[in-house]
């Protein structure tokens, strides 16, 4: 575990079509799920289950995003620097930062009603709202470059 690898940086598809077309897929499944159980198809399981392996398995192929989680971990756990006294001093420290970002996060779905936006405006939301917990989870983290 000790030592540096080199790891790819996420690909030009890591925010992609796929993701909202996939996510669609998967949250029509669930409302047709929550309005009319007994309706739902094979198919329409079958899409959706797909749908949401894909998310998981494209996610890791072009984001990385396993490698990134597993970075996390070894950043935290096993170098102990997350532990609940150092993430207190930590929240306290930048207590700040995490309240403007959550803040620009609410703000931006306070804009306009999900069904309002289009794609890109969709889009636009998820990318803030990844950049804030992202900055949010450095701040609780502490990580420095």
């Amino acid at each position: 575990m000790s030592g540096k690898k080199s790891v790819e940086k996420p690909d030009a598809e890591c925010f992609g079509d796929w993701i909202p077309e996939k996510l669609g897929n998967v949250i029509s499944f669930g409302n047709h799920l929550l309005d009319s159980f007994w309706s739902i198809t094979y198919e329409e399981a079958k899409d959706a289950n797909y749908s949401a392996v894909d998310l998981l398995f494209l996610n890791d192929e072009y984001c990385h995003g396993r490698n990134a989680f597993w970075d996390l971990y070894v950043f935290c756990d096993v170098e102990g620097r997350c532990t609940a006294d150092a993430i207190l001093t930590n929240m306290q420290t930048n207590a700040f930062s995490m309240i403007t970002q959550v803040s620009q996060a609410v703000a931006i779905f306070k804009q306009q009603d999900w069904e309002d936006m289009d794609v890109e405006a969709r889009a636009y939301a998820f990318n803030q709202l990844g950049h804030s917990i992202s900055q949010v989870l450095v701040d609780i983290i502490g990580f420095k470059k």
